[in-house]
């Protein structure tokens, strides 16, 4: 019988690049060991809730039934840092005891996203919560969402939950002079297992595609960063370069998200600045639904990094905007600095300029993916030795 493991994160997320990286590992681990694996949500949730979404004939997606929502889970907030976490190590014990020996977060930027959601304080709860149950904590290619000034909001906060002894691996996707800074040791770079997803999921891209996806993200996602880029510039910016492929390439545009409700609104926005509707292809529902999605362009521009690392796994084209370390870390590291585009210089035609090229010529050098794709296995093999999970004897990878 093998080690029983959970996975916790944000599984039962809407925007499915968070739960992706939780599957991939998930997959990469069933295919690795005789593990029993279970997945933890890390607010609780026991399924995806797509009810809040609204068509676009009913307009804004912000329903007063997801304000009430959100308002809830505010004061659920307030009452957990009240009782000192008492809520949460109780939540995540009774989760983990008696039948989980290893805890391991598999991605995530939590750490650089603590100033807007405290994220610290589930770390430290989930840490309490292992050292109770006896079993052992481990962080696998986790990253940062935004850079370094937020982190030091709760500096002493995440020093004390990177070094604590129930932690017994770290390992990070990008930020890695913060990581060590932080844990006061040193810490691998890896790639995110999402850089398998193809081959994992069994899924292959399109040879003969003529769609071209264009990634949509939110209307603040710019500015909310520090960029002077608002929302109704984000807007004319996709209106713009939907216009360039359609009149200009013998390529069919769509828009996708990841389907997050903040995104798709924006996307029916950009339908109605187009004068146009069924543009905005099928929601994910799952992560599986997100790289079937994504296999079915010959080329990408998103902003969501998640995308970005699909499209990456299946070596399909791509131009990934970078709103902050994370993509111009993974950009970097995939040899494809080259194609990452800061808002500051975000025009559609600069844009359609890059598409062209890396349609043309390709985004991803084939040495820089085999070795991303090789520091994912490795990095979860060694997470494995490190806490007592044996390999199989025969690897089905």
């Amino acid at each position: 019988m093998g080690k029983k493991v959970a996975l916790i994160g944000l599984y039962y997320f809407n925007n499915m690049g968070d739960p992706l990286y939780i599957e991939t590992t998930m997959l990469l681990l069933n295919k690795l060991s005789n593990a029993e694996i279970k997945i933890i949500d890390i607010y609780g949730k026991t399924k995806w809730d797509f009810s809040l979404k609204k068509s676009k004939e009913h307009g804004n997606i912000r329903t007063l039934k997801s304000f009430l929502y959100r308002c809830i889970r505010f004061m659920i907030s307030l009452l957990r840092r009240l009782f000192k976490n008492h809520f949460l190590v109780r939540q995540y014990y009774s989760q983990i005891r008696d039948d989980v020996d290893v805890v391991i977060v598999p991605g995530g930027g939590y750490v650089s996203l603590c100033a807007t959601y405290p994220f610290h304080h589930r770390f430290a709860a989930i840490e309490k919560a292992c050292e109770k149950a006896h079993a052992v904590l481990c962080m696998n290619a986790v990253g940062m969402s935004k850079d370094v000034g937020e982190i030091l909001h709760f500096e002493d906060e995440w020093k004390k939950i990177l070094r604590n002894k129930t932690l017994l691996y770290l390992s990070c996707r990008d930020g890695k002079d913060i990581f060590e800074s932080l844990s006061g040791r040193e810490v691998d770079q890896v790639g995110c297992t999402a850089s398998l997803a193809g081959d994992l999921y069994g899924i292959s891209k399109d040879e003969n595609s003529d769609i071209i996806g264009i990634g949509v993200i939110r209307g603040n996602a710019f500015s909310m960063y520090g960029y002077d880029f608002s929302e109704s510039q984000l807007i004319e910016f996709y209106a713009r370069l939907f216009r360039a492929v359609q009149k200009k390439t013998p390529y069919k545009p769509v828009l996708f998200t990841n389907g997050l409700d903040s995104d798709i609104e924006i996307a029916y926005k950009v339908e109605k600045k187009l004068h146009a509707q069924g543009l905005l292809v099928e929601m994910p529902r799952s992560p599986k639904d997100l790289v079937y999605t994504i296999s079915k362009f010959k080329a990408v521009v998103c902003a969501r990094m998640h995308a970005a690392i699909v499209a990456f796994s299946m070596n399909i084209p791509t131009v990934l905007i970078c709103w902050g370390i994370k993509g111009k870390d993974f950009m970097k590291m995939a040899g494809a600095s080259d194609f990452a585009v800061d808002p500051s210089e975000l025009t559609a035609d600069y844009v359609y300029e890059l598409l062209q090229k890396a349609i043309g010529s390709g985004t991803w050098p084939n040495d820089c993916r085999h070795k991303i794709q090789q520091s994912a296995v490795s990095s979860v093999l060694k997470m494995m030795e490190i806490s007592g999970i044996e390999k199989k004897d025969i690897v089905d990878f």
